[in-house]
């Protein structure tokens, strides 16, 4: 490999730290802009977020590849990339934050046989971009040109993951990642090194119950949370400072019917499942000597059919969930107890085919 990489690496290093240095008041800045890709009719939908309210309202809409779904924005809150299932592509944005509109920079294909593209993440430095694809049951990486935001491929990629990859994560620094392998049944642990290679850390791949899809590392790096589908669950493991996943006591726990995505809240004291069986996101209480899950009152709010994606806002005071039938995003505020209420004026009709959602500082 060339030190080009590495010399991407220092550019980008600044760039997140010139966001977090020392500053619990950078990160409890509220996000500004919402970014909700559109299966259906090919766009990208940018949404103001109102000051204190967290209201959201339509502001502009960008073409995109055929297919666009998940959605991931670098840290700087410069650039957006959006996989494409159809095209087997990422697509790079550049966002204007003080104008609201994207920009096309460029797309690079998802290399792999017969890779499909599911999700895409962006390492908390800004280094590095990864996507992993289920047809294939691999991860692509790119490494991020600083100046433009477009995506160059790593060698050595893509590597081969569990089978039918679905999210993968990082710790807050970026030391590790991690995959859920829904067809295998696995998480997989990987040591995330300063090129961009990722080694799988001792005893990878972790298994687990069946069926595993979101994924959630708590604020302070000691625990993972991974949804599994079908089954009604939510797996509990604590992070060891190697990479190695080790189950919770009471792992798992019965979550809903059918968990999809989770998150949590940014004290790390809550945790919440998008629940699309019952239509609604539910809150878990989360034990900080253990990780364990406890129950909370009240236990969940309703949200739309099939709600999937949600994300907590940076600074700790909203949520918002992503539900495809119908295509809708649904607001609320989060309270001191980590207890969600609706926002006035929501849910949010969105344009047909909502599938990933993201927001920008």
């Amino acid at each position: 490999m060339t030190d080009r990489p590495i010399r991407v690496v220092a550019a980008s290093l600044s760039i997140a730290l010139g966001i977090a240095a020392g500053s619990s008041s950078a990160w409890a800045a509220q996000a500004r802009w919402a970014l909700a890709t559109n299966t259906t009719t090919s766009t990208v939908s940018v949404y103001a977020i109102t000051p204190g309210s967290g209201e959201l309202t339509l502001h502009s809409t960008a073409a995109a590849v055929g297919g666009p779904g998940s959605v991931a924005v670098h840290p700087s809150g410069r650039y957006a990339y959006v996989a494409t299932t159809a095209a087997r592509t990422v697509e790079t944005f550049a966002i204007d934050r003080a104008a609201g509109t994207l920009t096309p920079v460029g797309s690079v294909p998802v290399p792999g046989t017969s890779s499909h593209p599911f999700a895409v993440a962006v390492e908390p430095l800004g280094r590095f971009v990864y996507v992993t694809s289920t047809g294939s049951s691999t991860i692509a990486g790119f490494w991020v040109r600083p100046l433009t935001g477009a995506l160059v491929p790593l060698p050595g990629f893509p590597v081969s993951t569990g089978l039918s990859p679905h999210e993968i994560v990082f710790d807050r620094l970026g030391r590790h990642a991690f995959v859920s392998n829904w067809g295998a049944g696995t998480i997989s642990a990987y040591r995330l090194g300063w090129s961009g290679r990722l080694t799988p850390v001792a005893g990878s791949p972790f298994t687990t119950t069946p069926h595993p899809e979101g994924l959630a590392v708590a604020p302070n790096g000691r625990f993972l949370y991974a949804a599994h589908g079908d089954n009604g669950l939510v797996s509990a493991f604590r992070v060891r400072s190697d990479g190695v996943l080790e189950a919770v006591a009471g792992s798992p726990f019965p979550v809903g019917l059918d968990p999809f995505g989770v998150a949590t809240s940014r004290d790390g004291r809550t945790l919440y499942v998008s629940e699309p069986a019952l239509e609604a996101v539910l809150m878990r209480r989360i034990d900080p000597a253990t990780g364990g899950l406890v129950a909370m009152s009240p236990s969940h709010v309703p949200a739309g059919n099939n709600v999937r994606t949600i994300r907590v806002d940076p600074s700790g005071r909203f949520l918002y969930a992503a539900a495809v039938f119908p295509s809708a995003i649904f607001a609320y505020t989060i309270d001191a107890a980590g207890v969600l209420a609706p926002i006035a004026g929501s849910p949010y009709v969105t344009e047909p085919g909502l599938e990933g959602f993201a927001l920008v500082r």
